[in-house]
Protein backbone atom coordinates (compact mmCIF):
# COMPACT_ATOMS: atom_id res chain seq x y z
CA UNK A 1 0.00 0.00 0.00
CA UNK A 2 1.24 3.46 -0.84
CA UNK A 3 -0.10 6.88 -1.72
CA UNK A 4 0.81 9.12 -4.63
CA UNK A 5 0.37 12.89 -4.71
CA UNK A 6 -1.34 13.70 -8.00
CA UNK A 7 -1.46 17.49 -7.97
CA UNK A 8 -1.79 20.43 -5.64
CA UNK A 9 -2.41 24.16 -5.70
CA UNK A 10 -1.46 26.81 -3.14
CA UNK A 11 -3.65 29.85 -2.46
CA UNK A 12 -2.91 32.96 -0.42
CA UNK A 13 -5.27 34.33 2.23
CA UNK A 14 -7.17 36.34 -0.41
CA UNK A 15 -7.86 33.28 -2.55
CA UNK A 16 -5.32 34.04 -5.27
CA UNK A 17 -3.56 30.94 -6.60
CA UNK A 18 0.19 31.38 -6.04
CA UNK A 19 1.37 27.93 -7.17
CA UNK A 20 0.04 25.10 -9.35
CA UNK A 21 2.03 21.85 -9.41
CA UNK A 22 0.41 20.89 -12.74
CA UNK A 23 1.86 23.99 -14.40
CA UNK A 24 5.32 23.83 -12.82
CA UNK A 25 8.29 21.65 -13.56
CA UNK A 26 9.47 22.20 -9.97
CA UNK A 27 6.65 20.20 -8.33
CA UNK A 28 7.40 22.09 -5.13
CA UNK A 29 6.85 25.67 -4.05
CA UNK A 30 9.94 27.62 -3.03
CA UNK A 31 8.03 30.40 -1.23
CA UNK A 32 8.24 32.89 -4.07
CA UNK A 33 5.70 34.46 -6.39
CA UNK A 34 7.14 35.61 -9.72
CA UNK A 35 10.63 35.34 -8.21
CA UNK A 36 9.81 37.52 -5.18
CA UNK A 37 10.24 35.99 -1.72
CA UNK A 38 6.98 36.10 0.18
CA UNK A 39 6.70 37.26 3.77
CA UNK A 40 5.67 34.75 6.42
CA UNK A 41 1.94 34.11 6.13
CA UNK A 42 -0.74 31.43 6.04
CA UNK A 43 -1.57 29.68 2.78
CA UNK A 44 -4.10 27.01 1.81
CA UNK A 45 -2.98 23.84 -0.02
CA UNK A 46 -5.61 21.93 -2.02
CA UNK A 47 -4.80 18.74 -3.89
CA UNK A 48 -5.46 15.09 -4.65
CA UNK A 49 -3.82 11.87 -3.50
CA UNK A 50 -4.24 8.52 -5.25
CA UNK A 51 -4.63 5.57 -2.89
CA UNK A 52 -3.30 2.24 -4.14
CA UNK A 53 -3.81 -1.34 -3.08
CA UNK A 54 -1.83 -4.12 -4.80
CA UNK A 55 -0.65 -1.67 -7.50
CA UNK A 56 -4.24 -0.71 -8.37
CA UNK A 57 -5.78 2.69 -7.75
CA UNK A 58 -8.47 2.24 -5.13
CA UNK A 59 -9.59 5.85 -5.09
CA UNK A 60 -8.48 9.44 -5.55
CA UNK A 61 -8.97 11.50 -2.42
CA UNK A 62 -9.03 15.30 -2.30
CA UNK A 63 -7.29 17.08 0.57
CA UNK A 64 -7.06 20.60 1.95
CA UNK A 65 -4.61 21.84 4.58
CA UNK A 66 -2.97 24.98 5.91
CA UNK A 67 0.62 25.94 5.24
CA UNK A 68 2.54 28.44 7.35
CA UNK A 69 5.43 30.00 5.45
CA UNK A 70 8.29 30.90 7.79
CA UNK A 71 11.62 32.49 6.96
Amino acid sequence: NFDYLVAFKIYNRWGDMVFDSDKSSLKKWNGTINGIKQTPDNYIVVGQVKLYQNSNVVQTVPFKTNLLLVR
